[in-house]
């Protein structure tokens, strides 16, 4: 006998797990996404902070 099986797409964790979109969780772990992929694909960039940039314009 055959099971079904329950598959969940990747919105769906992302909903039951960081929250719906426009959350302050769901914006917190997209950002943070964006960052890893950023690294991942371009390790050179550094970001600066905002205390860092105004530093460098009073320079």
């Amino acid at each position: 006998m055959e099971t079904a099986k329950n598959y969940k797409t990747l919105s769906e964790l992302e909903d039951k797990y960081f929250g719906k979109p426009g959350t302050p969780e769901r914006e917190e772990y997209e950002t943070e996404l964006s960052m890893e992929i950023l690294d991942v694909q371009h390790p050179q960039i550094i970001l600066c902070d905002e205390s860092q940039s105004e530093n460098q314009d009073r320079n």
